[in-house]
């Protein structure tokens, strides 16, 4: 649908669908959801270590989900569009000419993000808790584009942020859904990282089961305000109802985790106060059995013991040196000439 101008929140506008950089021609929306994927990896990258994840994990997981993700979202846009291609099955392959499904990207995405984590031992809890916020961050940036791009209009209005289109002279008033998609996400993202910037998260899962459950509940909403409303089975409300199937799914696995988890930790807190309790009763009877022995051993030693254990009497009393003992034997003896002498003058007298 092709419109001259446009009127929002007081301004009057007519913005180019493309931008020619070289010579050549850059849609506004492909440029923006290519600037809004761009700022979700950057998210994802510098906020991966917050949630235990390593930067290369992040990237390699993004390198493979994103290609995936392209191709699962042409293959349900075909299966769901086949009579677009009858006869002209060339095209299938052609999805830069536009025929993406949304809904068919984030589950051939998740399932390839899924596979990755499993192979590598990653939390996919914590990965998709990662990548919540990121998901709100690139898609307020990428809402953008549908108003370069004059699509995903809304019904008739009368409000006054109303979006005014002339059309060939026509104006009409409808509801500026670009807008509201941009402000959803923008709060919820901003909401998330105040909120949890304060709070720690409990389990993993968590973030995304909030940020999957804020986000469906904008596609239930949006839904009825769509120009081309088709009804209760839309394909918003479908993946408004797989994003809430998700939600659920993390949280009741995640609530079951952490509570096998609390009922493991106290059972290892159990086990561990019991064998310190065991070792303590031990070290208490070796150490009672000890002393009991020392008793025993120091009322038990022999007399004989006991006395070759008394200190040995001091030997010098009894000792003599040599010089003194010839001292004290001075009286009796006498050296061989003073005898001779004396027995020289009793023979002479005789």
């Amino acid at each position: 649908m092709m419109t001259e101008t446009i009127r929002i929140l007081g301004l009057t506008l007519a913005p180019s669908r493309y931008v020619r950089i070289f010579g050549m021609s850059f849609y506004w929306f492909g440029l923006l959801f290519a600037l809004g994927f761009l700022a979700a990896v950057i998210y994802a990258v510098g906020r991966a270590k917050a949630f235990g994840l390593k930067d290369d994990n992040v990237t390699d997981a993004l390198i493979l989900a994103v290609p995936v993700g392209i191709i699962g979202a042409r293959i349900v846009y075909v299966l769901t569009h086949l009579s677009q291609f009858q006869g002209n099955a060339g095209q299938i392959l052609k999805f830069w000419d536009g025929g993406l499904s949304l809904a068919g990207g984030l589950l051939f995405a998740a399932c390839a993000a899924y596979l990755y984590c499993r192979k590598k031992k990653i939390s996919f809890g914590a990965f998709l808790d990662l990548v919540g916020p990121a998901f709100l961050l690139g898609a307020a940036i990428a809402s953008w584009g549908h108003f370069f791009n004059r699509d995903n209009l809304g019904i008739a209005t009368s409000y006054p942020w109303g979006m005014e289109l002339s059309v060939n002279g026509t104006v009409a008033s409808v509801h500026p859904l670009f807008l509201y998609e941009f402000l959803w996400c923008l709060i919820g993202f901003i909401s998330v990282l105040i909120v949890f910037s304060k709070v720690e998260r409990k389990y993993d899962g968590q973030i995304f089961a909030i940020t999957a459950g804020w986000y469906a509940l904008y596609l239930m909403m949006i839904v009825p305000l769509e120009l081309e409303y088709d009804g209760l089975f839309s394909w918003k409300r479908l993946l408004a109802a797989l994003a809430l199937m998700a939600a659920a799914v993390v949280l009741v696995q995640n609530r079951v985790h952490v509570a096998h988890g609390k009922t493991q930790a106290k059972k290892t807190a159990e086990e561990k106060a019991r064998k310190e309790a065991e070792e303590a009763a031990e070290d208490a009877a070796e150490e009672a059995e000890r002393k009991a022995e020392e008793e025993r051993s120091a009322e038990d030693v022999p007399e004989d013991e006991a006395g070759s254990a008394a200190p040995a009497p001091d030997e010098d009393d009894d000792f003599e040196p040599f010089g003194e003992g010839t001292e004290d034997e001075d009286d009796g003896f006498e050296p061989f000439g003073e005898e001779t002498e004396e027995n020289a003058g009793d023979e002479a007298k005789d």
